[in-house]
């Protein structure tokens, strides 16, 4: 899934903000990634809260994109939010 994730934020264009990408990971299956920062920068994951992806979670990334990095938020919940840890 890794280089999944690096692959599609080699194939997204750069850009200001973060982009919501599919990655594939099966023939039925998919998550959404976040992808922000410039396509040649260096390239780090940002995971999410237990909770799912909020602002400060993105905020963060795009703090990070502005520092000259790529970033990626993969959103495991689909956009959906927790309301406790079990």
């Amino acid at each position: 899934m890794l280089l999944k994730l690096v692959a599609c934020a080699a194939a997204a264009e750069a850009i200001a903000h973060a982009t919501l990408v599919p990655v594939k990971l099966g023939d039925n299956q998919d998550i959404p990634v976040y992808v922000g920062g410039e396509a040649d920068a260096p390239s780090i994951i940002v995971i999410q809260e237990w909770w799912g992806v909020d602002r400060g979670t993105m905020q963060k990334a795009l703090r990070l994109a502005q520092h000259g990095y790529r970033v990626l938020v993969p959103d495991i919940y689909k956009g959906k939010k927790r309301i406790n840890a079990e």
